[in-house]
Parts: structure tokens; C-alpha cells; sequence
């Protein structure tokens, strides 16, 4: 999920069919179980006698589990975006160092074919 939503320049067009069909399944699939969810937060026992949801064998791994989902998508978004942040910066740099290169090696060379053509026409 982290990746969805910190892609690469080249990777943008590619998920944004992905993000758009995986929140329309969400969205679907999550309206659609409203009302057992519903219903399982309001009874004591589900349909089959095991734990309510709002039990503590039930709320502890669902809030660790989903703690845990939280904190790779926020370290995978940090990594994707800030680490692509300063990639980009670093090639800006070396781009631009390097066009400074070039440039005085063109201007160099021309004022020596200007120095060797001045002195060839005395």
C-alpha cells in the first residue's frame, strides 16, 4: 500500500488503474459487510458461540495486526518518497554539474580554434 500511494514517476499512470480498481472492490466489499460487522459488534456471541468481536482474545491481534500494517505503509511511503526526493536531488546535481563541464570544455575549445585561427591568419 505504500508503493500505491508514493509511486515512481514511471510507475504513476500504471497505479493509478490498480488504486482505482482495488478502491472500487474496497468500497464494494466494505459496504457490503456493514451490517455483519454491525451485528457482530452488537451481540455477546457471534452466529457460530465463539468470542464477540468486541472481546479481548478477538481486539488484540485485530488492533496489532492492523497497528502493525500502519507502520510498514508509513515507513514504506517515507522510504519511497523522501528516498526518491533525495535521488532526484542527487541527479539534478550531477546533471547540472556535468552541463557546467560541458560547457567549459565547449567554450574552451572555441577559444582555442579562435586562438588557432587568429594566429594562422597573421
Amino acid at each position: 500500500m505504500g508503493v500505491l500511494l508514493s509511486p515512481y514517476e514511471t510507475e504513476k499512470e500504471l497505479f493509478s488503474g490498480y488504486a482505482k480498481a482495488g478502491t472500487a472492490f474496497a468500497t464494494g466489499f466494505l459496504v457490503s459487510k456493514v451490517d455483519r460487522i454491525f451485528e457482530l459488534f452488537m451481540t455477546a456471541k457471534n452466529a457460530g458461540g465463539g468470542p464477540s468481536i468486541v472481546s479481548e482474545s478477538v481486539w488484540r491481534p485485530l488492533v496489532f495486526g492492523l497497528s502493525s500494517t500502519l507502520l510498514v505503509l508509513i515507513y514504506t511511503f517515507t522510504c519511497r518518497h523522501y528516498g526518491q526526493r533525495a535521488a532526484l536531488e542527487a541527479k539534478r546535481a550531477s546533471d547540472a554539474k556535468a552541463a557546467a563541464e560541458a560547457k567549459a570544455a565547449a567554450d574552451a575549445k572555441a577559444a582555442a580554434d579562435a586562438k588557432a585561427a587568429a594566429g594562422g591568419t597573421i
